[in-house]
């Protein structure tokens, strides 16, 4: 694939990755060698843009490993084609109770993106600035991804936190899609140049199988193009790939996550 477009979705989903760490119960480190965000809670915490030499790979892996040991806080891993070195997912499989797991990163040249015709009349979309906006839109997100009572206020926090992130050379705009009055879906809208990035997309259990997530993402879409965003990028599971190919997304690449690692 093109590597300008591969740097730019990868840029991407690293911003996506550090807004994690913007809260103020949350850090960011950025260096050359490794890149890690801490929400400030046990969950959501990504380690990402990884450039190791070959000789020191077990002993940076470990160092991150350390300081996330001490917070008590267990971490994602993000293996994109531009980490290095290739030997780099082969090490992390090593570790006691690592689950390895895949993404597809997919983009659509939103010049090619018409609007999904097939809309509810009854649907309408909001964005979510003010703070009650971001309260409803993160209990959306709560309830769609199936986070319990008695996580869902952490996970609400971290979701609103990223939200909230700011800097001069990228926007986040949050999104609930509503069903005559009815909040039951959301999603993210994260722009770096002329790149639109797409995330946390979900739907309440009980208005799935309504086209409010392809009409929710259509909506998003025409905005992003209208803001003049050239290319869309997003990250999907199994589940959700059928959906976005449906709008004119394609598959670029493979990105391979771990979790639960842990010092032997």
């Amino acid at each position: 694939m093109d590597e300008t477009l591969l740097k730019a979705m990868a840029s991407n989903r690293s911003l996506f990755n550090q807004t994690l760490g913007y809260g103020t119960e949350g850090k960011v480190s950025l260096n050359a060698e490794v890149c890690w965000s801490y929400t400030g809670y046990p969950h959501s915490n990504y380690v990402f843009d990884l450039h190791f030499r070959e000789e020191s790979v077990q002993e940076k892996v470990e160092t991150v490993l350390r300081i996330f040991q001490e917070k008590q806080a267990p971490t994602t891993w993000i293996i994109d084609p531009l980490c290095t070195p290739d030997t780099l997912a082969t090490v992390l499989s090593r570790y006691p109770h690592a689950y390895k797991g895949q993404f597809t990163a997919m983009a659509l040249q939103l010049r090619d993106f018409s609007e999904y015709e097939e809309q509810p009349e009854d649907f309408s979309l909001a964005e979510a600035s003010s703070q009650a906006d971001l309260e409803v839109w993160g209990k959306v997100l709560c309830d769609g991804f199936g986070i319990g009572e008695n996580q869902a206020h952490e996970y609400q926090r971290v979701y609103i936190n990223a939200a909230q992130a700011a800097g001069p050379h990228f926007t986040f705009r949050n999104f609930i899609g509503f069903r005559a009055g009815k909040p039951i879906c959301a999603t993210s809208l994260l722009v770096e140049g002329t790149m639109a990035g797409i995330y946390w997309v979900t739907t309440i259990p009980e208005a799935r199988r309504q086209k409010a997530a392809a009409t929710t993402l259509s909506r998003v879409l025409a905005l992003a193009k209208k803001q003049g965003c050239e290319w869309s990028v997003l990250q999907s599971t199994a589940m959700g790939a059928g959906l976005y190919a449906s709008l004119g997304f394609r598959e670029y690449y493979r990105e391979t996550y771990f979790e639960d690692l842990t010092l032997a």
